[in-house]
């Protein structure tokens, strides 16, 4: 199972990687805002792919265990500066599958974010900005009753950090009052039940 859940890790992030250089416009699009990131709220949503540190030690019983899936993200920032945000966010961290039922995650973090200024080439060509994340959560699991093994039933406290590539999407700027970013990230979270990588794709909007 591990070899599968590496080889796709490899295959998501090639595809979200094309996705986030295939969504940004041509170089020659590259705006004076671009070198800074503003300040104010913004808003956001993206999916992806979610792997749960599951261990079979702790269902010894249960055979053929699924951890991977997909998952889903929405949320609420503030540039409080064109460094610093805090965003509180929603995240679907899919389902791990037993023989005998599944258990399922739903969570939400509040983050502090770096980000820093974007990397311009040849004078006007963005690259985009690099981000750190570190934060608190809360994640909840739903398990089947059926399921034999631990009891990781109800939600559990604890942290996250991550990292990120986030670029302006100019042409969508064009049409549309605002700024549109699209961010690339993987984040982990950490807590007693079990830990969760999820790495996914989406698009914010800054008003």
């Amino acid at each position: 199972m591990k070899h599968e859940t590496h080889k796709w890790h490899r295959t998501i992030c090639l595809a979200l990687l094309s996705l986030c250089f295939a969504s940004q416009g041509s170089a020659e699009e590259v705006s004076e805002n671009k070198k800074r990131f503003l300040e104010g709220w913004y808003v956001g949503a993206g999916a992806g792919w979610t792997w749960n540190d599951v261990e079979q030690s702790d269902f010894p019983e249960e055979n053929n265990i699924d951890d991977t899936g997909g998952g889903f993200r929405a949320l609420i920032g503030y540039h409080f500066t064109p460094i610093f945000s805090v965003e509180a966010r929603y995240l679907y961290l899919g389902e791990v599958e037993f023989e005998d039922g599944d258990i399922v995650s739903n969570g939400a973090t509040l983050n502090a974010l770096v980000t820093s200024p974007p990397i311009v080439i040849a004078g006007n060509i963005s690259l985009g900005a690099v981000q750190v994340k570190v934060g608190a959560t809360y994640v909840y699991r739903d398990q089947s009753d059926n399921i034999k093994g631990r009891d990781v039933n109800g939600g559990e406290f604890g942290w996250v950090y991550g990292f990120g590539w986030q670029r302006e999407v100019t042409f969508l700027s064009k049409y549309v009052p605002g700024t549109f970013f699209s961010r690339l990230e993987w984040e982990r979270l950490f807590d007693d039940a079990y830990d969760t990588d999820f790495l996914s794709f989406g698009m914010l909007y800054m008003f």
